[in-house]
């Protein structure tokens, strides 16, 4: 006979809970950011006891950091985008690879609640910031002069900032382009900034 839950009745599986916990708790933080969201919400949408949350993470720092988490190819991608491809198409990679993280379904609710929770919780405001410019900490950048390093951050923040009016404010027309179309009309302006590198 299979263990069950203290109040929900449902299996005890391990990773299938630990799982569940953290698909849940991605769609809370990133509907209600980090303040907002609360264990009993997250076991509820997940379908456990409450008690698993602490068993699985400690508390909701350490839930709320699980959370964060992108993808490695996702790191990878980005990292990428910047530093390999001629440098004319330099705009184009950058900005597909970034404003594509908020639209793929696997990495959407990390970058709501990054862009949520950045200002209010250190943890996500860490994430962030070394989203928009830890790659340049990377070694394939060593050497890199420092007006370069401005490029690559001041065009990550520009992207941000495209991010953040589609997908919190829902600001119009940005809200409802196309997504070729958004990459078209945002990629020059972002191609300006390595342009002089």
């Amino acid at each position: 006979m299979k263990k069950t839950g203290m109040r929900t009745g449902r299996p005890v599986n391990g990773g299938g809970n630990r799982a569940s916990i953290i698909a849940a708790a991605r769609q809370e933080f990133a509907a209600h950011g980090y303040r907002g969201a609360t264990l009993r919400l997250i076991a509820m949408r997940a379908g456990v006891d409450v008690a698993l949350l602490s068993h699985y993470f400690g508390n909701k720092d350490g839930l709320f950091a699980e959370t964060l988490e992108l993808p490695e190819e996702a790191r990878r991608g980005i990292a990428a985008a910047l530093s390999t491809g001629p440098i004319e198409t330099r705009g184009e990679q950058v900005t597909r690879c970034y404003l594509g993280l908020w639209e793929a379904p696997a990495t959407r609710e990390q970058m709501l609640t990054l862009a949520r929770s950045g200002i209010s919780n250190e943890a996500a405001s860490t994430r962030l910031r070394n989203l928009l410019t830890g790659p340049t900490g990377d070694t394939a950048f060593d050497g890199m002069p420092a007006g370069a390093r401005a490029g690559i951050a001041l065009a990550m923040a520009e992207l941000l900032g495209v991010a953040i009016a589609r997908h919190l404010f829902h600001i119009q027309p940005i809200a409802e382009l196309e997504f070729e179309t958004l990459v078209a009309r945002t990629t020059p302006s972002i191609q300006r900034h390595f342009g002089s590198t």
